[in-house]
């Protein structure tokens, strides 16, 4: 598949055909029906909540139902659309939120020309006549792009033709940074040289193909031993080495680094149920007959886990004693947690599984109170993915979302009684590739510089400009 393109969901593609009858899976986690083709058309699960699905005469699903109806209301349907060349062309969730793909043929294979999700975010795609991806851009407000090119007939980045060469990213209108990439002459990645500040690193590998040596911007040299299956026994580097030891079945067994040795143990099944840390202690791991874990225990005590009949997770008592219990809707959507001492969450959702509200209480009365709206255009009718709205019902507070071209956060503001009492406004300050920040205006004459780099960087603290008011 080509990089950036969507998978063709919907599709039936498994290998097996014409079965036909129920079978139930030996926990009695569930049934299925199908058509004689193949094809699921309907699934109970041990619960006796059922699931349906439609297809087309091209064998691809046409509708999926959920479990959430009821007598003779149905459930909520997902619908899929496709063309003549079995691409899915659209999606639409049950709440009427759309994604749209339009397709092109080239050298032989389809591949997205432009994709819009539900939120009207549009991703173009560019192709060479051999099918490579020359580019990926989003179109509107705050969107980029990222252009790439190839080796041809004549390799210009060493390796072999249709390799990448370069990835050039359009950082702003005047700013494109570009990552170039060298291949030795069996086809292996040799260098990548990102801008600056990250520099450039190399690979070396041994006479069968695996990367032998890693060498980053700093000069840190990685390097990397195998046994005769191909698992990675030693890893060398300037700080320390780390060493693995596995099992006939392929079980990761024993660890071995500068702060000691850490050694597995494990089930018939392949599961561990044993790790033997440094300082001589251990954790253990037990499971139900279903596969799911039944307690976890280590040093500081034993945490018991319970299971409903489709393998969710109904209640948990930690070391403590203390018990945690969780309900769920017919989709499997958590709608209730109540923890140890009385509170209780409760989240009601829309039919398409968002949360529409949280509401938290307790002894003391009603803790929180959220409702949600994903709306978005001409009187909020244009369903999307992204939350739009929110409204504090403790505080009286409401608050508006919008987004940029990108899907990123770029204004809000919060009401109360009909008057804006704050919001908040982002904008892009730094393009550097390592550094990406972000300043947030508060309308109360705060700042906040957010900034994101290569090792996660953090959230700078808030300050008051004097020019916060002219922002």
């Amino acid at each position: 598949m080509q990089e950036g393109a969507p998978a063709k969901e919907g599709q039936d593609k498994r290998p097996c055909a014409h079965a036909t009858g129920r079978d139930a899976d030996p926990d009695g986690a569930g049934d299925g029906e199908d058509r004689g083709d193949g094809q699921v058309t309907e699934v109970t699960d041990a619960l006796e909540r059922t699931r349906s699905t439609k297809y087309d005469a091209n064998h691809n699903i046409d509708t999926a139902t959920d479990a959430m109806g009821s007598g003779t209301t149905p459930g909520n349907v997902t619908d899929y659309g496709f063309n003549t060349r079995n691409n899915v062309e659209t999606v639409t969730a049950p709440t009427g939120g759309r994604t749209v793909n339009n397709w092109q043929t080239i050298a032989g294979a389809d591949v997205p020309e432009d994709s819009t999700n539900a939120d009207g975010e549009k991703t173009e795609f560019t192709y060479d006549t051999a099918g490579n991806t020359m580019s990926v851009a989003q179109a509107g407000t705050g969107g980029g792009d990222v252009s790439y090119t190839y080796n041809k007939s004549t390799p210009e980045c060493g390796g072999f033709e249709g390799q990448r060469c370069t990835q050039k990213t359009k950082m702003t209108s005047s700013k494109t940074v570009t990552t170039s990439f060298t291949y030795d002459d069996k086809g292996n990645l040799k260098r990548v040289k990102a801008p600056s500040p990250l520099g450039e690193t190399t690979y070396t590998y041994d006479a069968l193909g695996r990367t032998e040596t890693i060498t980053d911007a700093r000069g840190i040299k990685k390097v990397y031993v195998y046994d005769n299956r191909d698992r990675i026994t030693t890893v060398s580097s300037t700080n320390d080495t780390v060493r693995y030891w596995y099992d006939g079945d392929g079980n990761l067994v024993q660890r071995t680094d500068g702060t000691g040795t850490v050694k597995y143990d494990f089930d018939p099944l392949q599961r561990e149920t044993v790790r033997h840390l440094q300082d001589g202690s251990q954790t253990l791991l037990a499971y139900t007959a279903a596969g799911n874990v039944d307690y976890y225990q280590d040093p500081a005590g034993r945490t018991d886990y319970t299971w409903n009949e489709v393998n969710k997770l109904t209640e948990l008592k930690d070391p403590q004693g203390a018990v945690t219990t969780y309900k769920y809707n017919n989709n499997d959507v958590r709608t209730t947690t109540t923890y140890p001492g009385g509170t209780v969450q409760k989240v009601d959702v829309d039919d398409s599984s968002r949360p529409k509200s949280i509401k938290v209480t307790s002894d003391q009365g009603i803790l929180v109170d959220l409702a949600y709206g994903y709306g978005y255009g001409y009187g909020t009718k244009t369903d999307g993915s992204k939350i739009r709205t929110s409204t504090d019902h403790v505080t009286g507070r409401e608050r508006a979302y919008s987004h940029d071209g990108a899907g990123r956060f770029s204004y809000a503001k919060e009401e109360k009684d009909g008057a804006v009492v704050d919001s908040w406004r982002c904008r892009q300050i730094s393009t550097r590739l390592t550094q990406r920040c972000w300043e947030a205006w508060s309308s109360s004459g705060l700042r906040c510089v957010v900034q994101r780099d290569s090792r996660g960087g953090g959230c700078g603290p808030w300050a008051t400009p004097e020019n916060a008011s002219s922002w």
